[in-house]
């Protein structure tokens, strides 16, 4: 019930009863901690890691089910409040030291879970809506975007390479000209594993938007590996060598 009518609760979509699974496994490791003392009743104590490992866990568990850093807080405080009532005097401010440190705990993992959560969201997005296009007749292209994980990167290549394969075209298109700092510090290790492990040696790669140092190693790479890849500026440069590839002529007007 103290948990129902928490104030710090700021939605109240679940009720109480949802969590009573979590508290119950809460006060058992609190009994355990508690029978070695008002020692054990502390961060780091040998007893209360099964209590602190719980706490963390419980914050994890509420991001996924939806809950907000206020249940986090309203619940473990609410169990502060509801033990404080069993507990002697000379007891009280150890067990509210105690909760302290484990209402920290909770929403450090809470944060976390929160973090990872929209991390795997924007990696998904990225590998669905990164454009591995046809863009003219038989030039297939990835144009990509944002700061996409290596393994993003590496499986949005291959999806292009097989582009190519697919439409019988000799080139792929990749600009690299909308990825952020850190992804497009990278791309030159993940272009050249990509190349030693799955490229066919007889497409070549127009690589686009790339800064001189990532250019540099990524000719670099290739060279070693004999591919086959040219530092293009423009995108619109790199489909009209593509096209005049793959035999389209192309027809300029004056």
């Amino acid at each position: 019930m103290r948990f129902e009518r928490a104030p710090t609760r700021l939605r109240r979509g679940a009720a109480a009863t949802t969590y009573a699974s979590q508290a119950a496994n809460l006060i058992e490791a609190l009994r355990v901690a508690a029978s070695g003392g008002e020692r054990e009743l502390r961060p780091g104590a040998a007893l209360t890691r099964e209590l602190e490992r719980s706490c963390a866990f419980l914050g994890g568990q509420l991001a996924s089910a939806g809950a907000s850093g206020f249940d986090v807080a309203a619940f473990l405080l609410s169990l502060r409040d509801a033990v404080l009532e069993f507990a002697e005097s000379d007891e009280a401010p150890v067990v509210s030291s105690l909760f302290e440190w484990l209402s920290i705990l909770a929403l450090d993992s809470f944060a976390t879970a929160g973090i990872l959560s929209l991390q795997e969201r924007t990696t998904e997005q990225l590998e669905s809506g990164t454009p591995v296009v046809e863009i003219a007749p038989k030039v297939a292209a990835v144009l990509f975007v944002g700061g996409p994980t290596t393994s993003t990167v590496d499986g949005l290549l291959s999806r292009g390479s097989m582009l190519a394969i697919g439409i019988g075209s000799s080139c792929l298109v990749v600009d690299v000209s909308g990825l952020c700092e850190q992804s497009l510090k990278v791309f030159p290790k993940t272009i050249a594993s990509f190349l030693e492990r799955e490229h066919p040696a007889s497409i070549e790669i127009l690589l686009v938007g790339a800064t001189r140092s990532v250019s540099d190693a990524c000719v670099a790479s290739a060279t070693r590996l004999a591919r086959k890849l040219s530092i293009v500026e423009r995108l619109d440069s790199a489909v009209e060598q593509a096209l005049d590839r793959n035999g389209y002529a192309i027809v300029r007007r004056s």
